[in-house]
This record gives C-alpha cells, sequence and structure tokens, in this order.
C-alpha cells in the first residue's frame, strides 16, 4: 500500500467538501488518508472500527460519515464492511502500467460484493484516457469482466472546484488529445493540471522557482498540459 496520497488543496473549495460538518469533514479526511486505503481507493473496513482512531463513539463517527455518504463522496457496504471513495483514482492515477498491474494485491484485499465489482469497473474506466498500454495492463490482469463501463460512472472529484465542472469544450478537447499524447510511459510521468489562466500559472510557476528565461516557454508547456515534473525541474536551473 502506498505511504502517500494525493490531496488537492482545492478541496476546501468544494461546495459538497464545505458543506459538511466538522466532524464529516474530518471523517472523510480520515478515510482519504488512512493506511489501509488501498491504491484503488477501496478500504476494507467498518465503520465502527475507526471511530476509535479519532476516539469518537461509533454513534458519533456514523452520523460523520452519513454527511459523505449523502452527498455521494463515499459509499459504503456495511454488511460486507467494504468503504469506497468513487473519486480517489481522478487525483491518484496510476503512473504506469506496471501499477495497474499491482492493482490485483488491493482487489485480493476487498470483500467480493457488488461494491467491489463497481470500484473495479470504475477503476477500468478511469483509464480510458490514458494510453492503451493501461488498460491492456489491466484486462491482463483482470481479465474482460470489469472492462465495461461502471454502474456509477466516476463522478467529478469533491476535491475539484465546482467551476472546473463547467469548463469549455475546447478545454475538454485540448484534454483528451495532448494529457494523452504527453504521457511519457517510459518515465511515468504525467503533466501539471493548467489552472484556469495564465496569470494563475505565471504565479505558481514563480512559486515553484522557474528562472525568468524560461518563463515564458514554461507557461506554454503548462497551458498546454505538457509541463512535466521533469521539465519543470530543468526550467530551474541555469544552462551549464
Amino acid at each position: 500500500m502506498s505511504h502517500y496520497r494525493k490531496i488537492d488543496v482545492r478541496v476546501w473549495n468544494d461546495a459538497k467538501f464545505r458543506a459538511l460538518s466538522e466532524d464529516g469533514k474530518l471523517a472523510f479526511l480520515l478515510l482519504l488518508t488512512h493506511p489501509g486505503m488501498t491504491s484503488l481507493g477501496a478500504l476494507p473496513s467498518h465503520a465502527n472500527g475507526l471511530a476509535h482512531i479519532l476516539k469518537w463513539s461509533t454513534k458519533r463517527f456514523a452520523e460523520a460519515l452519513s454527511e459523505s455518504l449523502d452527498q455521494g463522496m463515499v459509499e459504503y457496504d456495511e454488511d460486507e464492511g467494504l468503504i469506497c471513495l468513487p473519486n480517489f483514482l481522478r487525483y491518484n492515477q496510476p503512473e504506469n502500467p506496471n501499477v495497474v498491474k499491482a492493482w490485483v494485491s488491493s482487489a485480493d484485499m476487498l470483500p467480493e460484493c457488488e461494491l467491489k465489482t463497481e470500484t473495479l469497473s470504475r477503476a477500468y474506466a478511469s483509464l480510458q484516457r490514458r494510453p492503451k498500454s493501461f488498460q491492456e495492463a489491466f484486462i491482463e490482469r483482470f481479465g474482460e469482466q470489469f472492462a465495461k463501463p461502471a454502474r456509477n460512472p466516476m463522478p467529478n472529484q469533491e476535491q475539484e472546484q465546482e467551476h472546473e465542472q463547467e469548463q469549455s469544450s475546447r478545454a475538454h478537447e485540448h484534454r483528451e488529445g495532448t494529457y494523452t499524447h504527453a504521457y511519457d510511459e517510459e518515465t511515468g510521468e504525467v503533466p501539471f493540471d493548467p489552472p484556469d489562466n495564465i496569470d494563475e500559472g505565471k504565479a505558481w510557476l514563480q512559486q515553484q522557482g522557474v528562472l525568468p528565461e524560461n518563463m515564458t516557454r514554461a507557461c506554454t508547456l503548462l497551458m498546454g498540459w505538457k509541463l512535466t515534473g521533469s521539465l519543470l525541474d530543468g526550467m530551474k536551473r541555469k544552462a551549464a
């Protein structure tokens, strides 16, 4: 299991997350960062067993969890003991096909139930905008049974701002084309998501330490879904 998770700081701008009570927010963040959360975004556990981590009563935790359930941010099979975050893979995508193959280990930890089936179908669906090798890796390990649309397609990530759900069709077309093309299978790098406008992009690049002489090129790559971590690092250093 990975010890690291990607948590977008914009979660605090999300309407659903902001609508949660303080207990609801903490319960959701606990699930997101729980050591037992698998790389598929599924946690084999009963809610009652998580209350002690926060030193809460089971009733208090159940009430907090119900808020995320009502918002569709969490799915829970109480009988089988499986808790899932349907948006997890939007921000914790596999870096290369070998990571997809390793999903088998995570899947083996999950109890057999309809929610597990939905989770695996959703995982395959999350690979549709990635290189074909990702989908092939999934089918190699799991077969064709989950290689179909999930009953509940992956909704927009709670960690995204509401206005991102209203991006223009041009932006979506750009992402579907350039984003996949820019992916480097050898290094496993995925381009940074561009901000809403170039001014925000410049501000972010300045924070990252990009040199002034590299700023124009860095902005072009960032706004075009082509700026990767290694390219960014190279723009922080003066040429030898």
